[in-house]
Parts: C-alpha cells; structure tokens; sequence
C-alpha cells in the first residue's frame, strides 16, 4: 500500500468504516511510514475532539496513545481471527478425511466368502463396495469360476471313485 491510498483510509479507519480486507494492509503501513502515522494522529485528534466537543465532554490527555492503542487492538484482532481461521480449516480438513474415511470403511462390505472343498487349501473372499450382485461382473466371474473348480473337482473325485473301485 502507497502513501497515497494509506492516506485515503484515515478517515474510514477514525470511523470504523474501514474495509477488513484492506485492514491488515493498512496496519502495516502505519508501522512502516511515520508520516502517514503522524498524519492519522492528528485526523484522530481533530475527529475525536471535534465529537467530544459536540458531546460536553474534557478532551483526553493524550490522543497519540490512543491512536497507538487503536492500531495494537487491531492487530492482535487479525492475529486472533488469523488463528481462528486457520485452526477452523485445520478442523474442516480433519472433518473432512474423517468422514471420507467414514463413508469408506462403511461401504466395503465383506459380503460372501467362497471356499474350494475341504481338500483344497486355498480360500478366496471378495469384499463388496455396493455393486448390486445381479451387475457386478467379477462377482458373477468368480461365481462361475468357482462353479467350475467344484464340478472339476467332482469330476475327478468321481474319476478316483470308480479307479479305487476297480482296484
């Protein structure tokens, strides 16, 4: 922010009228450049004399202090609301990862666990993600599969039937 702008404030600053967005801008330039702070200590004391003065009140002691209190006020106001804002952020990330995390470990469902016969060693189980059985082609693929491997197996247990007989 220029001079010039940071001039420009002054008067919306003294009346609380000042943009929050240009807020932090403002307060830094009035920490840097001592000639835009001496002249927004002396708008603030023509102001707030001129009000005390319509009011019937004593003039204050000392408006530069006022003016520097004012100016320490506002920004530990952006730091708090800075560090509310964060963590509010911080907070709807996690809420966020939790609830995907949530909906995740909801949906995967351990549906149907198919094993070959007894003699087989191996196992085999699918987790479901909400596919209809009717429409979920790899379920309807092991399903077939596994019906082949139990009639092949039949078979041969057939085929080792009738050999141990004849033996």
């Amino acid at each position: 922010m220029n001079c010039k702008e940071a001039k420009s404030l002054i008067q919306p600053y003294i009346e609380h009228r000042l943009p929050e967005g240009k807020l932090p801008q403002f307060l830094e330039h009035m920490e840097t450049c001592k000639d835009c702070l001496d002249d927004l200590q002396v708008q603030y004391a023509i102001c707030t004399a001129i009000d005390q003065l319509n009011r019937g009140e004593d003039f204050s002691d000392d408006y530069n202090t006022e003016v520097l209190q004012g100016l320490a006020r506002e920004r530990a106001h952006l730091l708090r609301h800075g560090r509310k804002l964060r963590f509010l952020r911080g907070v709807t990330l996690l809420l966020f990862l939790a609830s995907g995390l949530a909906i995740g470990l909801t949906n995967t469902k351990n549906v149907f666990r198919t094993y070959l016969p007894p003699t087989q060693e191996s196992s085999f189980s699918l987790d479901y993600y909400g596919i209809d059985r009717a429409r979920d082609p790899v379920y309807r693929a092991i399903q077939e599969y596994n019906d082949e491997v139990i009639a092949r197996l039949r078979e041969l247990e057939a085929e080792q039937g009738t050999e141990n007989a004849e033996k």
